[in-house]
Order: C-alpha cells, then sequence, then structure tokens
C-alpha cells in the first residue's frame, strides 16, 4: 500500500470513528491511533452537527464508503426531524435528547449554514443513493427552508443577512454579507433546481417575484437571481490574482481573503477563478491559511476578535480562524483546485492534508497554527478526517448533473 492509500485509510478509519451508536456523524471521532484517549473540548463535540455531519458525509460520498454513507442518510434525517418551525435545520442536536433541550440552533446568533449545509447534504446524498423517494419525502422541508432562505434576504436583493458568529467562523469577526454563505447558498439551491425538475418536471420553487426599482414585475429563479447578486456585490480584490471580498454590511467591507468562501464559489459557479492563484501564492506551510492576512493586535480588528471570543482567545495571530491552517477548508481548497483541472497543486495540498493530520502521532487535529506547525484545537476532528478525503476526490460529486 502506497504512502497515499496508507493515509487515506487512516482518514476513512477517523471518519468511521465519527459515527455513533445513533448511527449519525459526530464532531469528534472514537478512533485514534497510538492508544490515546480522544480530546473533546466540551460535550457536544459529540453530538450531530449540521455543518460537521454533512462534510463528513460529503467525504463518505467521495470515498463510496458504505457505512459513511448510510451516516449521512441519518444525519440528514436527525436534523430535518428537528427543524424549527418556520425551516430552520439546528446547528446540532444532541442524541437520544427529549424534546427542545437537545435542540440548538445558534448560540448568541443563529447559524445560518446550517440550513444550506443540510440541503446540500441532501441534494448529493439523494443522487448518490440514486434515492429519489428519500429527497421526495424531505420535500416540505426543503420548501420551507428555501423560503426561510428568500425571509432571510431582509431587502429581496439576492444576498443572505449574515450576523456575526452565524456560521463557521463562529469567533471570527465577518457579519452582513458574507460571502462563504452566498457560494454555500448558492450550491444548495443548485441541487434544490436539479431534484425540483427530477422529481416534479419544474422549477416552480425557485421562482421568485421581484419588484424591480421602476416598477416592473418580473418573475427570476433564484439561482440565477443569487448569482448575479454574489457577481455584481463581491467586488474583485487585488490585481491579477482577484478574489472575492470576505463580507461587506452598511458602514463597511471585509477585505480579507476568505478560502473556503472563494473555494465553494468556484466550485458553484460565483466564484473566480484568479482566487486559485491568489490562495496558492500565500500557502503557509503548504496549506491555504482560512483568512489571510492574519490580524495582529496592531490591527483595529483585533479588539473585535478579543471582544468576539466565547472564552480564551482562540483567534492569536495564525490561529483558529485568524490565519489557521484547517485540514477541512483545504479539503474544498484542493476540490476547487481540480474542478479547473490544477491537479498537480491539488495533489500538493492533499499531502500537505495528510501531512498534517498525521503530526503528533496521526492527531487528526482540528487545525496548525501558521506560525509554529503545531497542531491546534480538538482532535481527533471528524471534519480533519473528512478534508483529506475530499482533497483526492473528483469535485463533480458535488454538483448537481447538467
Amino acid at each position: 500500500m502506497s504512502e497515499q492509500q496508507t493515509a487515506g485509510a487512516q482518514a476513512l478509519e477517523v471518519l468511521q470513528g465519527s459515527i455513533g451508536t445513533h448511527g449519525g456523524f459526530m464532531a469528534i471521532s472514537k478512533t485514534t491511533f497510538g492508544g490515546r484517549v480522544p480530546e473533546a473540548r466540551a460535550p457536544n463535540y459529540y453530538n450531530v452537527w449540521a455543518r460537521d455531519g454533512v462534510i463528513c458525509g460529503l467525504a463518505g460520498v467521495a470515498s463510496g464508503d458504505a457505512h459513511c454513507l448510510d451516516a449521512l442518510g441519518v444525519t440528514l434525517i436527525m436534523l430535518g426531524r428537528n427543524a424549527g418551525p418556520v425551516g430552520q435545520i439546528p446547528s446540532n442536536v444532541t442524541p437520544y435528547a427529549t424534546g427542545n433541550d437537545g435542540v440548538s440552533y445558534g448560540g448568541n446568533a443563529g447559524r445560518v449554514d446550517a440550513t444550506l449545509w443540510w440541503l446540500v447534504g441532501l441534494g448529493v446524498y439523494g443522487h448518490a443513493m440514486h434515492d429519489d423517494a428519500f429527497v421526495r419525502g424531505w420535500w416540505g422541508g426543503v420548501t420551507k427552508a428555501v423560503e426561510l432562505l428568500r425571509a432571510w434576504e431582509f431587502n429581496a436583493g439576492g444576498l443572505l443577512y449574515v450576523p456575526q458568529a452565524g456560521d463557521w467562523a463562529d469567533e471570527y469577526v465577518l457579519s452582513g454579507y458574507v460571502l462563504y454563505d452566498q457560494a454555500l447558498r448558492l450550491l444548495a439551491l443548485r441541487w434544490v433546481a436539479y431534484w425540483s425538475e427530477r422529481l416534479f418536471g419544474n422549477d416552480h420553487l425557485l421562482r421568485t417575484v421581484v419588484h424591480t426599482k421602476s416598477g416592473k414585475v418580473v418573475e427570476e429563479q433564484d439561482t440565477d437571481r443569487v448569482q448575479r447578486a454574489i457577481e455584481r456585490s463581491f467586488a474583485p480584490i487585488g490585481g491579477p490574482s482577484a478574489y472575492r471580498l470576505a463580507a461587506f454590511r452598511p458602514g463597511g467591507q471585509s477585505t480579507q481573503f476568505d478560502a473556503l468562501g472563494n473555494a465553494i464559489a468556484c466550485l458553484a459557479g460565483g466564484g473566480l477563478m484568479t482566487a486559485l492563484d491568489y490562495g496558492q501564492a500565500h500557502l503557509r506551510r503548504r496549506l491555504v491559511p482560512a483568512f489571510h492576512p492574519i490580524i495582529t493586535p496592531r490591527d483595529s480588528e483585533f479588539a473585535d476578535l478579543v471582544a468576539a471570543a466565547s472564552g480564551d482567545l482562540r483567534n492569536m495571530p495564525g490561529r483558529y480562524h485568524n490565519g489557521g491552517l484547517w485540514p477541512m477548508v483545504n479539503g474544498f481548497w484542493a476540490l476547487a483546485l481540480r474542478w479547473v483541472g490544477r491537479e498537480d497543486e491539488a495533489n500538493d495540498i492533499a499531502a500537505a492534508i495528510a501531512d498534517a493530520n498525521r503530526l503528533d502521532g496521526c492527531a487528526f487535529a482540528e487545525f496548525l497554527d501558521a506560525n509554529t506547525g503545531k497542531p491546534g484545537g480538538t482532535w481527533p476532528q471528524a471534519w480533519s478526517a473528512a478534508g483529506q478525503l475530499l482533497a483526492t476526490a473528483d469535485p463533480r460529486f458535488l454538483l448537481p448533473p447538467k
């Protein structure tokens, strides 16, 4: 077995070890190497999370592993059954809990991307399993989710308005119209459009009546409307290696480079291919940082990072969201590189992810410190294993067939 195959087998073992007795994905794996006990920062790492669970499930689809495919189905069911009254998907669900005590839609702010990942996961799973009945059975939830996303636009402008801490970067300083959430929504809507046409022969669910400034009433498809809004509103930052800015809001904008947001935008069709050039030019330890440039104590935004911390400041320069090197993020980065045919660069990223996951005796840590290269956060993180498997996958599985 080659080194790459061995690394892939270990990543799959970690991913399988994150399947709980309830059958869904947890955020942390019970599988370790070297006889160590998994280290969870809090008990809720053993919950079923929308974001972590779907990303792990996508890696399961990419690997073709039957156990992981089944776990994705269970994860989607557990999340869908606990959807809120207006269609919002939980951020996480405590297995075996009774009542609302076991359901969380977020902390100080609701998690916008939980609903988005559920829609993506449902679309990918149904297609991978050739299970039209499964998707049809959840179509009521899909309908409510799509309508909820329109409401979250607030101004009917095609872009979701996201509160600070409203997505995966829960201790970072982005708010307003955040690129990552818009790109993920576009990917989700592409799957909704595919299944609407497949199941019902039309895209009526995705038709939105829009009142233009001139007073004219038109009907647009949400995928087209959202893509145009992304292209129009997220101005390119930089010169020949331009990328879409991380976020903007009334009164300001965040011009940082968001690796995950730009990668998903490239895959979904609303990105700039030159963003891949920018990310590749700013690799740290052969991996793309979550956000760049790093915010330091000399920058005005650093006080906001301190204020956003839920406990100890995890976002010290080069750590966590503040320039940390995440195997999960790099898995999607490699997928975007493969999508445009940059196979050699994608292979280099995949190898770097495998090396990162092997540190400290295959810890599969949450992230690496960009300054020291040391593993940080919780381990063994299930989606760090998922990132490794995604990095070697054919990206076409993530997108609906045309």
